[in-house]
């Protein structure tokens, strides 16, 4: 077996490192992460290695991290960290052992000299490079590794038993009233949806993106950028449902215009309600790791006065 020099040994760890890297190239190509308990459950259950504590698995990933650092220039082939797959259950994010690897991922600073924020927008760089390798299949070729065989279960299945169909339908009309002033609500509060240092960031309403999407409020602080999806109380389901999808595509949007202007790609994008999500929605706005912002009513009613006292100061 044409092993990397990094993956050679018998000790626990480099016997784990080769048991885990069809595992981890499986999560690749399925754009799955994996926590280190879930990792240890499944060489179990695959009867390719005993329980051992969650911790020490982070040894042996950043022993994968080296191998694919070796191989790729030995190969030729472009293999980004597979490593960085591996995380903490409750964080989702991998150890700090692995911030030496995700350094490649960033300008003039290294991983842990960035704030969470920016941190987060660099890990989802990494597994957008990592997802979108085609190269995982070649690795194990030349390893003389077998793929693996079955899928990994989810973590979260038994949470997740009803499958969420996000219901559709189109546009049915212009803009309502209600829609108008929520979406000046925001405008004139943006600390409702900004959680620190609100006044820095500058707004607008009806921001074109490159894509040719138009946010309803877009918050930019420098190259930092913010989008809102406003949904009113006349909102319905369906209508909520596509709130939740328009914010996942004004942040992939929003991380693809700052790649391109070669800056940290941290936006975010944020859907601001005035009823609380049914709980099928608010799970799927969880799953997708959209924010959801309820404003109550009375608040958007009172806009009307706020604009009295400001015409007549």
């Amino acid at each position: 077996m044409p092993l990397a020099p990094s993956l050679i040994g018998d000790l626990w760890r480099f016997r784990t490192a080769r048991t885990m890297l069809p595992i981890l190239v499986w999560c690749a190509k399925h754009r799955r992460t994996i926590s280190y308990s879930h990792l240890d459950a499944e060489i179990v259950r695959r009867g390719v290695g005993a329980h051992t504590h969650a911790a020490a698995y982070g040894r042996a990933a950043g022993l994968v991290g080296d191998a694919l650092y070796e191989l790729e220039e030995e190969l030729g082939l472009e293999l980004p960290p597979l490593n960085a797959l591996v995380v903490n259950k409750y964080s989702r994010r991998p150890g700090s052992g692995c911030n030496a690897y995700l350094d490649q991922f960033v300008r003039s600073r290294t991983f842990a000299q960035l704030n969470d924020d920016d941190q987060w927008a660099v890990l989802e760089q990494a597994w957008d490079k990592i997802y979108n390798c085609r190269n995982w299949d070649a690795l194990l070729e030349h390893l003389e590794m077998e793929a693996l065989v079955g899928a990994v279960p989810s973590e979260y299945e038994d949470d997740y038993e009803q499958v969420i169909t996000p219901e559709t339908g189109g546009f049915t009309g212009g803009e309502s009233e209600h829609h108008r002033r929520l979406k000046e609500y925001v405008l004139r509060h943006p600390d409702i949806v900004i959680e620190s240092d609100a006044h820095d960031w500058e707004g607008a309403v009806e921001v074109m993106l490159p894509s040719g999407d138009c946010a309803d409020v877009m918050f930019h602080n420098g190259p930092s950028m913010l989008a809102v999806e406003v949904k009113s109380f006349i909102s319905s389901d369906a209508d909520l449902s596509r709130g939740i999808f328009q914010c996942v595509k004004y942040r992939a949007v929003g991380i693809a215009w700052q790649r391109a202007l070669l800056e940290v790609p941290n936006a975010s994008a944020v859907l601001v309600v005035q009823q609380y999500l049914p709980l099928q929605l608010a799970t799927l706005a969880e799953r997708l790791d959209v924010r959801v912002v309820v404003v109550p009513t009375d608040l958007t009613a009172a806009m009307d006065d706020e604009s009295l006292v400001l015409l007549s100061a």
